[in-house]
């Protein structure tokens, strides 16, 4: 008996060390979000939230208009995961939303960037100013990093974003203010906050054999035109709007590389400098045809040049993408324009002809069959 009593004293002693030992090492400001699979720490002078808090977690912040449950329930309604603030004008959220690629980390930076534009227009549809201020690197995840600015009847909201795509999540890390403006302290916070997160899983590679697939043969319904996008390409996306159609193809080979596709009904667009294109004094005039490109993309008109595939003559520029990782570099993209009835066309690749895959995207050109 006495043996008995002295192993089960042993036993709470050394339950009392072990969790004694974990509260030690575990930091009050640090968070586990099991849904994204990560951890992240919160600055100590945030009061901060998640969809498991309890009520005396919430009582920390200034939130008198809501109780725990109708906050939860508001997280959950937005894709949120956290929530912090720190007083009542400054604060950062999570969010998170369900991706149908698997990582940033398989992309190159200039790809991973034409897909982030590609996703930010939603923002812009819905009235908020969205610019992407570069890419940036953890030692884990490629973030892109943006600023917004939101305002309605009632306040103005100026926020700063790092969001990444990892493990076929979109997580979105943002601080927001109601002064008006993010300080160089703010954008440092945010920084480390996002320095923090560790995630549980390792992140992907660049690899190749992704999803292979069988040729497709895509017709603009707009314009009539026919193009053929070779085997191990997909449609990742397809945006149209008034008289303009724009198509973004991926490669499934290695990710990375992207196709973009899209015609413009000039004719029917008001105001705008290819109206000039109708008059039949500019309707050869190759030279005038690249000051209007020229003019209407900002790019520098001695870059044009003409090139003939396929018995069809193209402008041909190539121009450089400013890419806005940690190093602020510069990249080499393609585009071959063409001009033809009432649409101009133009063609882009996410590199050059001394680069891999050049030759899936001149094979698109040289399939075109252009509209009546």
């Amino acid at each position: 008996m006495k043996a008995n009593k002295i192993f089960i004293c042993l036993m709470v002693l050394l339950m009392t060390l072990t969790t004694a030992c974990t509260e030690v090492n575990k930091k009050p400001n640090e968070y586990e979000i099991l849904e994204l699979g990560m951890t992240i720490t919160i600055p100590e002078n945030f009061n901060a939230i998640t969809r498991n808090s309890t009520k005396k977690d919430y009582q920390k912040l200034v939130e008198p208009n809501f109780t725990l449950d109708e906050r939860i329930i508001y997280m959950n309604q937005n894709n949120m995961y956290l929530d912090a603030y720190r007083g009542k004008t400054k604060g950062l959220t999570i969010n998170m939303y369900q991706m149908d690629f698997v990582d940033f980390n398989s992309y190159r930076d200039e790809a991973a960037l034409i897909i982030a534009e590609d996703i930010c227009k939603d923002y812009v549809d819905v009235g908020i100013d969205y610019e992407i201020v570069k890419i940036y690197h953890t030692n884990q995840a490629k973030f892109i990093v943006a600023n917004m600015q939101e305002t309605n009847l009632y306040e103005r909201v100026k926020r700063m974003q790092y969001w990444t795509v990892y493990d076929f999540k979109l997580i979105e890390v943002t601080f927001f203010t109601y002064t008006g403006i993010i300080t160089e302290d703010d954008e440092a916070i945010l920084k480390a906050v996002v320095d923090s997160i560790v995630f549980t899983k390792e992140p992907s590679t660049i690899k190749k054999l992704l999803n292979p697939t069988a040729e497709i043969t895509y017709k603009d319904e707009m314009s009539k035109t026919i193009i053929t996008i070779p085997k191990n390409w997909r449609k990742y996306s397809e945006d149209y709007e008034k008289n303009k159609l724009r198509l973004v193809f991926l490669s499934e080979v290695e990710e990375g590389w992207v196709i973009t596709y899209s015609s413009i009904n000039f004719k029917a667009v008001s105001k705008n400098e290819f109206n000039k294109i109708n008059s039949l004094a500019y309707k050869e005039n190759m030279r005038i045809r690249n000051e209007i490109l020229s003019k209407y993309y900002k790019l520098p008109i001695e870059d044009f040049t003409l090139e003939v595939i396929n018995d069809v003559t193209y402008h041909k520029v190539i121009y450089k993408a400013r890419i806005y990782d940690n190093y602020d570099r510069e990249v080499d993209r393609a585009i071959y324009f063409r001009f033809e009835g009432d649409y101009l066309y133009s063609f882009e690749f996410s590199g050059v002809e001394s680069d891999e895959y050049f030759q899936d995207f001149k094979s698109v050109l040289i399939s075109v069959s252009f509209g009546e």
